[in-house]
């Protein structure tokens, strides 16, 4: 059942559609057709391929499948349009042939007068050799001669006997359909019965004979004629309640099936406690078909009961069209089940599993009307937005219920979240591991067993970082988790891919010592694992082993020193369909979405497929990593299960291969470097990250730049240090490098991945440089390619690496987002002025199915540019020509709960010399702020969601001390640590001190009259509680589309100005005729976690500066 006007979701074609259009289709089912046609399916197509497809139905679980057959006929006559068929009462297929080189939907009507009657023909298609049938007397003939008919084999025969009854008084029928049961009940047979082999091929016309006794008769028929007794009541809306009830427990699964169907289209003959009563065991039916019409049934019934017995289907196997009708019906009920739900009724309490689905779609008003229990909390457990507090809640509340503990909880739904699959599960983790890590260490050290196992065998790279991270927090020293990592290669990069999650200073510096040495050789205990040697190849192949394949590809990525070489290459594969074809694979677009037009695809269900890929000429090999198709909540993730990836030498020989398991949505990385070489690399990353002994980190890495198998590590590393905190000698140095590499390479050598990463360093470097060698760096950079702009997202505080930029007017642009978060993120370029609207036009696809397809980029005329969504691990690149005009143009990640913190503003300037004299500028800036001591990290990462309750103890102490002049009072060195943490916090973006910074929020100096310490904390911590009077926002919807979000600066009877954009000084200025709706936000322009990546001491520094602004 669906309401108006709601639609059903798409739905799947059961046969492989190798042509369109069609005009009719047929299922055959005829005496004078061969046996191998009986039941195949016939599709007249009229454009292309002009003839009649044939396929050959099968069961294909609750469902249909079909086989393709060769077709029945075709023409390439441009004349021959079959545009209807149909088996005739002969038992031939009969065939209208519109005969028409022009076709179409605008043809005239039957009675309009330029309809074409000159065209047109009829075929009769026979099989040589065998008799016609002979049609029964229907026309005329009486009831229970007609009833008897129903025996008849031929589908046609039967309808045309049903259409005839139609006409015929009910309950004359009714009584003939009856007496005919009581006649196959009572052993005796029913007028006119025949066996399905011998019907329709009598020597006379509609002669009856005495048919064979019922029990005579095969079980399938039996139970099918005393279907067709029941159906043919139903068609006259008479229910006879007995035979239904029989057939509900036919031994026969199909006629199971059917008498459901049954029991739902004369469900108001019943009432419904009674109609329920017989779904319910339905449901749990063995038969796949049986609870497919089940389940579908209940769809029509608004009773809660009707949501819990779908629910339960739910334990029970599933396929495709199952899961599909379950869907669909559960939708239905939606309403049912979610206010049973919000409301604190009880429902499914005896069905975890299908309470648990229901949990998961309430929203999260809904959930908190929930009855509190185990299953609120484990679902609250589930939830990427529920907050670290809510976490503990949750855990507690569940471990009181379970005799168990917050830290065992919080453990538990780590494993179930490592086996799910999904772009928010990332997330969820890191705030799982928050939540533990905030547990008492006493509690914590209950589960550190678990979590060293984690670490090591969890399923997902993100649950072994944050599982290591936390045991290097719960040990309190690297020794022990260092010396578990030495058993592998593997193990020890995950621990040196781990380290810069660190925030313990000593720690740090621990890992640091022990990493250094591995830029150039391995410890002894990895040494002979260190020394195999890497994958070299010509060829990469993918093999689906199996009867039935269907292979499709995203994007296929061959890694090697820092290239993508598969867009080199040439790829085919074992068939193609539906325009899929293997170069598709290696085009750059690693859109999980079809229609993205990125995807390969091979025909549906042909035996051992496979994609392969030609390099050329034999490759040293890093990495293969593998892009699935990820649409449709994952629908088609399945078709590469068990794929068989192999590596290839020139002669065609396996010089490598792999067997995998369930496949998985997120892109999956095949490691084909030799060990030792992944440990220097992965040594690399981590001496550039962990953010201590910069200056010596900076030193290494610049001394191994030359070497060839470490140089894209390299080069990626120096590149992610901000250049700010380079020392001048290093970076002129590195500089002269560069220079002299970009003077030597021949023209086009810098091309693809490495070569960008080159080119962006070039240009990372030229801003630390004096204005000559800056332009003579930044001159040979472009001599060789675009300008490179590479962003990647701060560890867990939902920023860019980089609030700003600068472009030049009409110059290539490469803008590259690098995700190096554990979550995922984009990168969205829009229109000056339209942060807001696309930021919010994002949050809002949040409840769109297809949004994870598109990747949560909204469909607007102010996205410029933008990536698609960027898993961990990997890259994307926008490429495009800078605007030609100068402007302020926001770049934003529209995932949602990202866009309010994570943007910036890529500035477009006129030439070259405007974006150096911006750069000095910059510079300038720097030097009067010196860069933090080497203590601190280059990004900040999450520490806490701080509360008010998280400060009580120091709040107590300043009001006791307030007005007291023995009080302490803080230090020159933490105000002037304060004024650089509410730069580092963003705050002067938005507030002004001594008239310096933004207006979108009060100046400083007014705020600290309005507000005591701990009011001006509680601010802080949580600004949406109380908005200061006047600056409030509004959501402003315009009529022709737009949203804009901000305080509104200036009101009159014509215009409206609203201070959209905090990085721009001019407001927005709206017709109040362009207004469609206004509504006040309940949020602060100021965004709630801009603190949660600062120390304690930090945010009290921070706190003593404001109060110190305060007039004596």
């Amino acid at each position: 059942r669906v309401d108006h006007p709601a639609k059903h979701k798409g739905y799947f074609p059961f046969f492989q559609q190798r042509s369109r259009p069609a005009g009719a289709t047929e299922i055959v089912s005829s005496a004078h057709l061969p046996d191998d046609m009986q039941g195949d399916y016939l599709i007249a197509n009229v454009i292309g391929f002009q003839g009649l497809f044939r396929d050959h139905i099968l069961r294909d679980g609750s469902g249909k499948g079909a086989e393709a057959q060769e077709p029945v006929l075709f023409s390439k006559d441009p004349n021959f349009r079959p545009v209807d068929l149909e088996v005739g009462p002969d038992g031939a297929i009969w065939l209208l042939d519109w005969h028409n080189p022009l076709i179409g939907h605008m043809q005239h009507h039957l009675r309009d007068p330029n309809r074409d009657g000159t065209h047109g023909r009829v075929y009769r298609v026979t099989a040589k050799g065998r008799p016609l049938s002979l049609p029964p007397d229907i026309s005329g003939a009486p009831v229970d001669a007609l009833v008897s008919l129903l025996t008849h084999a031929e589908n046609r025969v039967r309808e045309r006997v049903r259409a005839e009854l139609s006409e015929r008084d009910s309950a004359e029928v009714v009584a003939a359909a009856r007496a005919w049961v009581a006649a196959l009940d009572g052993g005796g047979a029913p007028r006119g019965a025949r066996s399905p082999a011998s019907a329709g091929n009598d020597d006379g016309a509609g002669e009856r004979t005495d048919g064979p006794a019922a029990h005579d008769l095969p079980l399938a028929e039996r139970e099918r004629l005393l279907l067709e007794a029941l159906w043919l009541q139903q068609q006259h809306m008479a229910l006879d309640e007995t035979l239904l009830l029989r057939l509900l427990v036919s031994p026969e699964p199909r006629v199971r099936a059917a008498a459901t169907t049954v029991l739902r289209r004369m469900r108001r003959h019943l009432s419904t406690e009674r109609v329920l009563d017989l779904l319910a065991p339905r449901v749990g039916e063995a038969d796949s078909r049986v609870r497919l019409a089940a389940v579908v049934a209940l769809s029509e019934f608004d009773q809660p009961r009707a949501a819990e017995l779908a629910l339960s289907a739910l334990s029970a196997d599933s396929d495709r069209y199952l899961d599909y009708a379950l869907g669909e019906t559960l939708d239905a009920l939606a309403p049912v089940w979610r206010a049973a739900l919000a409301s604190g009724q009880p429902l499914a309490a005896d069905d975890p599993v299908g309470l648990a689905w229901a949990l998961s779609r309430l929203s999260p008003d809904e959930l908190d009307g929930a009855r509190p229990g185990p299953a609120i909390f484990r679902e609250r457990l589930a939830r990427h937005a529920t907050d670290r507090e809510g976490l503990l809640a949750a855990a507690r509340g569940l471990a009181d219920a379970r005799h168990s503990s917050p830290a065992v909880e919080l453990l538990a739904a780590i494993d179930r979240a490592d086996a799910r699959e999904g772009g928010h599960v990332d997330h969820l983790l890191s705030n799982l591991f928050s939540a533990l890590h905030a547990l008492p260490a006493a509690e914590r050290g209950a589960v550190a067993d678990a979590l060293r196992a984690r670490a090591g065998d969890a399923r997902r790279a993100s649950t072994r970082k944050l599982a290591t991270v936390e045991r290097l927090h719960t040990d309190g020293s690297v020794q022990p988790a260092w010396q578990a990592a030495l058993s592998s290669v593997s193990a020890l990069v995950d621990l040196l891919d781990a380290a810069p999650r660190v925030d313990d200073e000593s720690l740090a510096n621990e890992l640091f010592a022990r990493a250094l040495p591995l830029l150039d050789a391995p410890p002894p205990e990895l040494a002979e694992e260190a020394s195999r040697q890497g994958i070299v190849g010509r060829f990469v192949r993918i093999d689906l082993p199996g009867d039935a394949r269907t292979l499709t590809l995203a994007e296929v990525q061959v890694l090697s020193r820092g290239d993508n070489l598969a867009p080199r290459g040439t790829a085919s594969q074992s068939s193609t369909n539906w325009g899929g074809v293997a170069a598709r694979a290696m085009d750059g677009n690693t859109s999980g979405r079809y229609g993205d037009g990125g995807q390969t695809h091979t025909i549906e269900n042909r035996a051992d497929t496979w994609w392969q890929l030609d390099l050329g000429s034999e490759q040293p090999l890093d990495a293969i990593r593998i892009h699935n198709r990820s649409e449709s909540d994952g629908a088609w993730v399945s078709r590469l299960d068990n794929y068989v990836l192999k590596v290839l030498d020139a002669q065609g020989r396996t010089a490598w291969e792999q067997r995998t398991g369930p496949a998985q949505a997120a892109p999956v990385t095949h490691a084909l470097a030799s060990p030792g070489l992944r440990l220097r690399r992965a040594a690399v990353r981590c001496l550039a990250e962990l953010g201590v002994r910069r200056d010596e980190a900076l030193a290494a890495l610049a001394a191994r730049f030359d070497d060839p198998a470490l140089q894209a590590s390299v080069v990626s590393a120096l590149r992610g240090v901000p250049s700010e905190r380079w020392p001048t000698p290093l970076a002129e140095a590195l500089g002269l490098r560069l220079a002299a590499l970009l003077t030597s390479a021949p023209a086009g050598s810098l091309q693809g991945e490495s070569g960008g990463s080159l080119l962006a360093l070039a240009d990372h470097v030229a801003s630390r440089l004096e204005p000559g060698a800056a332009a003579n760096l930044r001159h040979l950079a472009r001599r060789h390619g675009p300008q490179v702009i590479v962003l990647r997202p701060v560890r867990d505080a939902l920023l860019f690496d980089r609030a700003d930029f600068t472009v030049v007017a009409g110059h290539p642009v490469e803008l590259r987002l690098e995700n190096t978060d554990v979550m995922p993120h984009n990168l969205v370029l829009t229109t000056p002025g339209a942060l807001a609207e696309v930021g919010l036009a994002g949050e809002a696809m949040a409840a769109d199915p297809d949004a994870w397809d598109a990747g949560f980029v909204p469909d607007l005329p102010a996205v410029l540019h933008a990536t698609g969504l960027v898993q961990p691990g990997t890259s994307q690149s926008i490429h495009f020509d800078a605007p030609s005009a100068p402007a302020d143009h926001p770049y934003v990640c529209t995932f949602p709960g990202h866009w309010v913190r994570m943007n910036g503003v890529m500035h477009v300037v006129q030439s070259w010399d405007e974006l150096l004299a911006a750069e000095l500028t910059d510079a300038v800036a720097q030097t009067d702020t010196p860069p933090q001591d080497d203590g601190d990290r280059p990004t900040r990462r999450f520490v806490q969601a701080w509360t008010l309750e998280d400060f009580r103890g120091e709040l107590d102490q300043l009001a006791s001390t307030a007005g007291d002049a023995a009080g302490s009072t803080p230090d020159d060195a933490t105000l002037q640590r304060g004024r650089q943490l509410a730069e580092a916090a963003s705050c002067l973006l938005c507030h002004s001190v001594g008239g310096v910074g933004g207006r979108t929020g009060p100046a400083f100096e007014q705020v600290v009259t309005r507000h005591d310490s701990a009011s001006l904390l509680a601010q802080m911590l949580a600004p949406s509680e109380l908005i200061a009077e006047g600056y409030a926002s509004e959501l402003v919807f315009t009529k022709n589309g737009r949203v804009l979000a901000g305080r509104i600066l200036a009101e009159d009877d014509e215009t409206l100005s609203i201070q959209d954009d905090p990085y721009r000084a001019e407001p927005s200025v709206l017709r109040l005729d362009e207004i469609d709706e206004r509504r006040r936000s309940s949020l602060s322009a100021m965004p709630d976690g801009l603190l949660w990546t600062f120390e304690r001491q930090e945010i009290l520094a921070l706190l003593a500066w404001l109060d110190d602004l305060r007039e004596p």
